[in-house]
Parts: structure tokens; C-alpha cells; sequence
């Protein structure tokens, strides 16, 4: 049986495969990471109800904590197909705030909520965005 190109015989994909297939999200992420604007240089949390990030370009962006975890765009909090809001702003507690906050890659935050929410990722690029300051 001859392997399909995509695969080394064995049934793994190839180096050059995995990265022909993440390759527009690579570049994207590694643009992103370029770009001051869209690498922080500090996470922390500044109080009960604010979360601040320092950004490459120098500029401190804060947020309300309950406005990030309203601002979840996971499967359970968004629907995939039709981009509809899942999540009832009445079911998060006023007091919600981050328990733990871990790097994905070099593009993203997971936060980890008191109310139990882990599954949300936010991405250096949406936080920028969602700066109103």
C-alpha cells in the first residue's frame, strides 16, 4: 500500500503536512506576536474586579473581569454555526474573577473563573480589541 502524500506511511502526518495546514494561523499568531500592540509584557490583576495588561507598545490595558468572562467565545459560551450567544449574562455572578491565567502558545490567555469556566481562550489580538480605554 502506497502512503497518501499526507502521511508517513505509518498514519502520522508529516512535519510538512502540519504545517501546510496551520500555516495561515501560524503566520497570523506569529504576525500577531511581532506586533508590540498584540504581545503583553505583564498580566495581572490589579483588583477584585480589574485585570490590566501592559502591552509591548507600553500601553496598560484594563478590564472589568466580569466583562472578559461575558466576553467568552467558546463552543459553551457562543454557538459554532450561527456566532449566537449562549451564555445568560444572569448566570455569571457579579463577584466572578479569574483564579488562574495560563499562557497558550505565544497568542493567547486561558482564564480559569471562580465560577467553574475554564474552557474559554483569549487571544492577545480580541483582548486588544476589547480595550476601551
Amino acid at each position: 500500500m502506497v502512503p497518501r502524500p499526507a502521511e508517513d506511511g505509518n498514519g502520522v502526518l508529516t512535519h510538512a503536512v502540519l504545517r501546510e495546514r496551520v500555516q495561515t494561523s501560524a503566520v497570523d499568531q506569529q504576525l500577531a506576536h511581532d506586533d508590540p500592540r498584540y504581545r503583553p509584557t505583564q498580566i495581572r490583576q490589579t483588583g477584585p474586579r480589574t485585570l490590566a495588561i501592559v502591552w509591548g507598545d507600553e500601553r496598560e490595558s484594563r478590564y472589568a473581569v466580569r466583562t472578559l468572562r461575558l466576553a467568552c467565545a467558546c463552543a459553551n459560551c457562543v454557538d459554532e454555526w450561527t456566532g449566537a450567544n449562549r451564555l445568560d449574562p444572569a448566570s455569571i455572578p457579579e463577584d466572578v474573577h479569574p483564579v488562574r491565567i495560563e499562557p497558550i502558545g505565544r497568542y493567547a490567555i486561558q482564564i480559569h473563573w471562580s465560577d467553574g469556566h475554564d474552557t474559554g481562550i483569549y487571544a492577545y489580538r480580541r483582548l486588544r480589541e476589547l480595550d476601551t480605554n
